[in-house]
């Protein structure tokens, strides 16, 4: 509880690097790669928590926070605003928001407080790992068999104001 602040402030300032040179990110790696990226880092974060939580770590673990819900909001940014009719844009964005924000964090903590009541939270944190690790591994082997993402895995994206 003594460095929560610190935590919080630090796991805001991570995302800010990916927030400025988002489009340089994508187009060098684009959006398949970006989100296995952000899947590992998901990963690490959670598999720290589980076996070396101090003062210490929790510091480096939200550092890492920057490499985890950022770039998975704006990967669904920028593909609502490339996939999804002019008309209907704010309203795929919101439709992100309201699931990431809202009914994302409400069913995840209302689940997560129960499980680590029932369990712990070493347990719950273990299970967060080993449920990141099977979603993107799940997700890379979706990629490659899939496509339309082995096309977007392999091509270089081009953004709007580059072309």
């Amino acid at each position: 509880m003594e460095i929560i602040g610190l935590g919080i402030a630090l796991g805001s300032f991570s995302q800010f690097p990916f927030m400025i040179w988002f489009d340089w990110i994508f187009r060098r790696f684009g959006m398949v790669n970006i989100l296995l990226f952000s899947g590992m880092i998901h990963v690490v974060r959670w598999l720290l928590y589980a076996t070396a939580l101090t003062q210490q770590t929790v510091v480096i673990m939200w550092a890492l926070h920057g490499g985890t819900y950022i770039l998975f909001y704006l990967c669904l940014a920028h593909y609502v605003n490339e996939n999804v009719m002019k008309e209907l844009k704010a309203t795929g964005l919101m439709f992100n928001s309201i699931i990431l924000l809202g009914a994302g964090k409400i069913v995840g903590a209302v689940l997560g407080g129960w499980y680590s009541s029932q369990f712990g939270f070493a347990s719950a944190f273990w299970l967060c790992t080993v449920v990141s690790l099977a979603a993107t591994v799940a997700f890379w082997w979706v990629s490659t068999r899939t496509p339309l993402l082995r096309t977007l895995a392999k091509e270089q994206p081009v953004s709007a104001g580059s072309a």
